[in-house]
């Protein structure tokens, strides 16, 4: 949030802080799915059919991924 607010921050430093909204280093999907099994426990198995281990998106605090549900749809993964 402080590289949106020019009025407290300096702006070298609001330059560095943009890098983190969207230029991110993904992070192992072994820990997406210990996330994702922490919030669903078992039940993950019957919520999705597949998820695909690469991230399409990767920034600050999460990372999105694409996963299938058992009917079929196709949904964004937000994991924090």
């Amino acid at each position: 949030m402080l590289s949106t607010r020019p009025d407290i921050v300096p702006v070298y430093i609001i330059d560095e802080l943009i890098k983190l909204q969207d230029r991110a280093k993904p992070f192992e999907f072994s820990t997406v799915e210990r996330i994702l099994r922490r919030n669903y426990g078992n039940r993950l198995e019957e919520i999705f059919s597949r998820i695909d281990p690469q991230p399409i998106a990767s920034a600050s605090i999460s990372q999105v991924h694409v996963g299938y549900l058992k009917t079929g749809e196709k949904v964004a993964i937000k994991v924090r």
